[in-house]
């Protein structure tokens, strides 16, 4: 029975940016026109991408003379994207046309000041 439950909330968060229309902004302007800011958010907290941290923490032991004690906190994100959605596509293709923006102008602000 808790199995049931605890798949349904995990259905309901992933579809709650469906059903509430979160920070749409790839339906108000066109994927070329994204900043890497957007194009991070569609790749991590859309509706085609979900990211899931895992938390882990451990207690250190104190030990006498060292008067160190405190805890451990592991972090580990894992992505899950549905990389054959377009949105998440074009996401992948404006991070790439603005890595390349970025090596070609300062060649060309170079070009112009020499």
């Amino acid at each position: 029975m808790m199995r049931r439950g605890s798949k349904f909330m995990l259905l309901l968060i992933l579809a709650l940016p469906l059903v509430t229309g979160y920070g749409q902004f790839y339906k108000k302007k066109p994927y070329v026109e994204w900043s890497e800011k957007d194009a991070q958010k569609m790749l991590s907290h859309s509706p085609w991408a979900y990211t899931y941290t895992f938390t882990q923490t451990q207690q250190q032991f104190w030990r006498p003379g060292t008067n160190t004690a405190g805890v451990n906190e592991i972090n580990v994100n894992f992505y899950i994207r549905w990389l054959s959605a377009k949105p998440i596509r074009q996401a992948f293709a404006r991070l790439i046309a603005l890595q390349q923006r970025s090596e070609v102008e300062p060649a060309s602000l170079r070009a112009k000041t020499g």
